[in-house]
């Protein structure tokens, strides 16, 4: 940000609330530090402090008198957050995650949840090689295994050479694929080692499914349909395979991440459409989503002398259209808000959603203008300042461009890559989104004592399940000799000490 003070959501906020802002800056990667001694010292503290502590750093802020609760604020006070469009599970998942063990709510908060960033994983297939093969797109285990199959085996990309990868990711965004493999035998999200049933929490990772997904993927690695690179190669790596020059010959058949951090401008996109989750021998299909961006970092200080009216400068950001700003820009300058002209957004943005999302035009960015969220600018903060923007508003972006709705449309009508990218993405999201159990454990609030308990435990452990399931995909461990010294090995970490504290702690917030 170029200047707090000589800035369009600066100036907006000013001139439509009547309050006078005024920025202090802590030094950046010494902010919480700053704030610490300033705290220490008895010194004087911002009305309003914007900066991301941990939960139980808010937790004991609260406790201690600095930041003052708020569950009485949100009772009285609320007005555009109140009118917000969140569904009824999205407004009691932000008040019991911003809900201290104390049962105070210290932090005012922000709500982010994008379409395109909800799966967690996502994947293409090389149409060209499926129908060279003669094969169709895969929807289960043994035929994923079948086509990658003939993948390696029967020369697709026609060079005689013997240089086909059938299947790789790399650890980049939406990639890893080895997750998305293990979830057609048993959920698996690795950001949350739980699994919840009827309330009670159990580990996916000392399961015989799991066990099962990983001989499943060794097999893979074994017989060079998965290559071993998935366990060691970045996001670089990876685009320098799947984006080869035009007149190269694809080496590629499937991969695992994201078409906008793997792909540019080259023609090789136009090979790749969308593939869907696959079932396991069971019948298992899951796909891990992301939890959405609930975020606690808009305080209320103790030193602040009209609390009310700082509450309320928060709650006039939650509404959406300024909500939006804080995300896109100047309206009439970097975007469009339909409200505001229906007439000429339609006009501008003329095609719907770029993801064929059934959601109706909200906003438009002008792809002429350079994005402030990712430049130096003089039009936002560049942080999700109490705004509350759901998928359903969000992602109720409309497209400038042509929009894609079934593969080959893009090239027969001669249309710029990046409307196949996003027809390919929106596919790949369709079918994984809502692919999870209906209960799941997501975001758990420790007390103190119990992060104490946890914090050493729950960093061991999630360092060793990663090393161990590389191991056990690539030949380091053996699945069958091995496996009982890897569930031992997690039990003398302290998994059932970290099972018990999370369970204490969701039933603390969901019973």
């Amino acid at each position: 940000v170029m200047d707090y003070n000589d800035n369009f959501m600066t100036k907006m906020a000013e001139e439509e609330t009547g309050i006078d802002l005024e920025f202090y800056l802590f030094p950046a990667g010494e902010a919480s530090q700053k704030f610490e001694m300033m705290v220490s010292a008895n010194q004087q503290l911002p009305d309003i402090v914007f900066m991301g502590f941990s939960d139980i750093a808010r937790a004991n802020y609260g406790r201690n008198g600095i930041f003052i609760p708020l569950n009485e604020y949100f009772d009285k006070y609320t007005y555009f957050y109140d009118k917000a469009k969140l569904t009824d599970e999205e407004r009691e998942n932000i008040r019991r995650f911003g809900t201290s063990p104390d049962g105070n709510i210290y932090a005012f908060p922000a709500y982010a949840n994008a379409y395109g960033d909800i799966s967690m994983f996502s994947w293409f297939i090389n149409v060209p090689w499926l129908e060279k093969v003669g094969m169709k797109m895969p929807t289960t285990t043994d035929e994923l295994y079948a086509v990658l199959k003939a993948f390696k085996e029967k020369d697709p990309n026609g060079n005689g050479k013997p240089d086909e990868i059938p299947l790789i990711s790399s650890n980049g965004w939406n990639g890893n694929v080895y997750y998305l493999l293990i979830n057609s035998f048993i959920h698996y999200n690795p950001s949350y080692l739980f699994n919840v049933e009827n309330g009670k929490l159990s580990v996916p990772v000392i399961t015989e499914e799991y066990c099962e997904a990983l001989r499943y993927i060794k097999k893979l690695v074994d017989e060079e349909l998965l290559s071993p690179l998935t366990f060691t190669i970045d996001n670089a790596g990876l685009k320098a395979m799947v984006n080869l020059p035009d007149d190269q010959d694809t080496i590629v058949g499937m991969f695992c991440g994201s078409t906008v951090t793997l792909f540019d401008t080259s023609n090789k996109p136009f090979e790749y459409d969308g593939a869907p989750q696959i079932a396991g021998p069971k019948g298992v299909k899951w796909c891990p989503n992301r939890t959405p961006n609930y975020m606690y970092t808009t305080y209320i200080t103790k030193d602040c002398k009209h609390p009310e009216v700082a509450f309320r400068f928060c709650d006039y950001w939650t509404d959406t259209r300024r909500s939006l700003i804080t995300r896109y820009g100047e309206p009439g300058v970097h975007f469009m808000y339909r409200p505001d002209d229906p007439q000429a957004f339609d006009k501008e943005f003329p095609y719907g959603n770029p993801y064929n999302l059934d959601h109706e035009s909200l906003h438009g960015s002008f792809s002429a203008v350079p994005t402030p969220w990712s430049n130096q600018n003089q039009a936002i903060w560049k942080v999700h300042f109490c705004c509350i923007l759901p998928e359903c508003v969000y992602s109720a972006n409309a497209s400038p461009n042509p929009v894609v709705t079934y593969y080959g449309e893009a090239k027969e009508k001669e249309l710029p890559v990046s409307a196949h990218l996003s027809y390919i993405a929106g596919k790949s999201y369709f079918d994984k989104v809502g692919l999870i159990p209906k209960e799941t454990v997501t975001r758990l609030i420790y007390t103190e004592e119990e992060n104490l308990t946890i914090a050493e435990i729950s960093s061991s452990i999630g360092s060793y399940i990663g090393e161990s399931l590389a191991l056990f995909c690539t030949g380091g461990l053996d699945i069958e000799k091995d496996w009982d010294t890897y569930v031992k090995t997690l039990k003398e970490i302290g998994l059932d000490l970290y099972l018990e504290t999370a369970q204490a702690a969701y039933d603390r917030m969901y019973k």
